[in-house]
C-alpha cells in the first residue's frame, strides 16, 4: 500500500489530504473541499439511489476536481452532478442506472455503474462509447493521481 493510502473500507482518514491535493496540484488539478455524509446522504436521496462506493469516496474526498490547464471540471462538483444526472435521466440521454460525475473536456460524461465499472458515454450515439476500468484508473489517467482512496477531508 501506498504511504498516505488507506485500506479499503476505512473511511478515517489516515494522513494529510493536503498529501493528495499536494499531488494534484503537480499535475495542474485542484481539489475542492470534500463532502460531508450529510451531503452525500441528501444527493442520493435528490437522486434517489445509493451512490457507487468509489464515487462517495471520491465526493468525500474532493467536491470536484478542477484542470487549470484544461480549464474544466474533470470531476463535477455534486451540485452539477445532480443537475446533470436529473435533466439528462429525465430526458432519456443517460441511462438511469448510470451515474454521470465529469467529463473530458468536451462534454461527453464519465459514468459510473452500481458496481463502480466507469464508462465513457457518447451524448451523440447516446450509448457506451468504452469502459475505462474503475475510478482509481480515470484517476491516473486523467489527473495523474496515483493515491486510492484518496484521504477524507479532515472536517468529516
Amino acid at each position: 500500500m501506498r504511504v498516505g493510502a488507506r485500506p479499503v473500507g476505512h473511511h478515517g482518514p489516515v494522513s494529510a489530504p493536503s498529501a493528495w491535493k499536494d499531488e494534484l496540484a503537480t499535475a495542474g488539478v485542484e481539489a475542492a473541499g470534500g463532502l460531508s455524509e450529510e451531503r452525500l446522504r441528501e444527493i442520493e436521496a435528490i437522486l434517489r439511489r445509493t451512490l457507487p462506493s468509489d464515487l462517495r469516496i471520491l465526493l468525500a474526498a474532493a467536491d470536484g476536481l478542477f484542470s487549470r490547464g484544461g480549464q474544466w471540471w474533470v470531476i463535477w462538483p455534486s451540485d452539477r452532478v445532480v443537475e446533470e444526472n436529473l435533466r439528462t435521466w429525465n430526458a432519456g440521454q443517460l441511462d438511469s442506472d448510470l451515474i454521470a460525475f465529469g467529463d473530458d473536456g468536451t462534454g461527453n460524461p464519465f459514468c459510473i455503474t452500481s458496481d463502480n465499472e466507469v464508462i465513457y458515454w457518447s451524448w451523440i450515439d447516446v450509448a457506451i462509447e468504452r469502459s475505462m476500468g474503475r475510478l482509481p484508473d480515470l484517476l491516473v489517467e486523467w489527473v495523474q493521481s496515483r493515491t486510492w482512496p484518496p484521504p477524507a477531508s479532515p472536517d468529516q
